[in-house]
């Protein structure tokens, strides 16, 4: 009789990966959906919430840096890092605010203050380390060339806080201009499309591993100990057995008197099945799991045929079934899959001659 060997069935990575493939849509999808509800999602905040429009305005100055008389040399350059760290000190932002107000505009009716004063200011190098860019961005315009002007005083100032700086001059002055949004909508929908497409493999992946249904003839062999004679794949004519199947059939079932067919599914036409079958005459017995009562007849043959569907199963229920005709007795000789995937039989198993 069955031995149920269901926990001992190690994971078949092949048939685990091929069937991945065969559900490739589900990740498809996934992914479409994670770029359009991050990407999207991303897009619509930075743009539609994106807060109020900025304005910049950037200048450039040249530092001439002072000869250190001990070894006859310029002083050490001060870099990108020092810049933006005076920029935004409070010897900076003290007379900024300072200057500014004294131009006859009052920071603080911009909502800013002594300490929020250094948010607005940045400083930094391009290429050249004596010319240092120095740029101011706020909420509104004239807020940004008052701050920018009182700013290029300060360099002034600052030049001659500094032995190592022999001057400052200005070079360059641009247009006060709408600062440019950081949008990075193409990497926001790229992170969103590999974030939806990991969570569509972990999810099929997931969803294939805990799917105890069988799929492979040789899985009725070696989860429940029983002889798989083989499988029946969909056609446009109906059922069409799997070369050698019929062959199986008849050497467990040709010399018997009294055969029985039967399925764990309710739904399964066991005549269509029945009429696939050469020379044994079936008796065809409703599901076990329908009618409990049919494995009285069952017992009373000489041979049962148990047929099972393709995924159409729960383990528990093939289980219950083989469970019952075990205590009554019950001759199972063999099972039979029907419906089966004939593109992922083709791809597990090498295709069979005839084929």
């Amino acid at each position: 009789m069955w031995e149920w060997k269901y926990a001992k069935e190690p994971l078949d990575m092949k048939l685990l990966l091929l069937r991945l493939i065969g559900n490739i849509k589900i990740v498809i999808i996934a992914a479409l959906l994670g770029a359009a509800i991050i990407g999207g999602g991303y897009t619509v905040s930075k743009v539609v919430f994106g807060g109020p429009t900025e304005y910049e305005m950037s200048q450039r100055f040249y530092v001439q840096y002072a000869t250190d008389p001990q070894v006859g040399l310029e002083f050490t350059y001060i870099n990108h890092a020092s810049w933006n760290m005076w920029v935004q000190s409070d010897w900076f932002t003290e007379r900024v605010w300072d200057y500014t107000f004294a131009d006859g505009l009052n920071p603080a009716q911009y909502g800013l203050t002594k300490e929020t004063l250094s948010t607005v200011l940045s400083a930094g190098l391009e290429t050249d380390l004596r010319v240092a860019i120095v740029t101011v961005k706020t909420t509104d315009a004239v807020l940004t060339e008052k701050l920018s002007k009182a700013l290029a005083k300060v360099m002034q100032d600052f030049a001659q806080q500094q032995i190592e700086i022999e001057e400052i001059r200005l070079v360059d002055t641009l247009e006060v201009k709408e600062a440019d949004k950081d949008i990075r909508a193409l990497r926001a929908v790229i992170l969103g499309t590999v974030v939806g497409a990991f969570c569509g493999i972990v999810g099929v992946l997931i969803y294939l591993v805990l799917d105890d249904g069988v799929y492979l003839p040789s899985t009725l062999s070696y989860r429940y100990g029983q002889p798989a004679l083989g499988c029946a794949f969909d056609s446009p004519d109906g059922l069409k057995l799997q070369p050698g199947t019929l062959e199986n059939i008849k050497t467990v079932y040709g010399e018997l008197d009294k055969v029985a067919l039967t399925a764990v599914e309710e739904d399964l036409s066991l005549p269509e099945i029945a009429d696939l079958f050469e020379g044994p005459e079936f008796v065809c017995v409703p599901s076990l799991c329908q009618v409990p009562e049919a494995v009285e007849v069952l017992k009373q043959q000489d041979g049962v045929l148990l047929v099972v569907a393709a995924g159409g199963s729960s383990d528990g229920q093939i289980c219950h079934v083989l469970e019952q005709m075990k205590v009554h007795d019950c001759k199972l000789r063999g099972m039979l899959l029907v419906h089966a995937d004939k593109n992922l039989m083709k791809l597990y198993v090498l295709p069979v001659k005839g084929e």
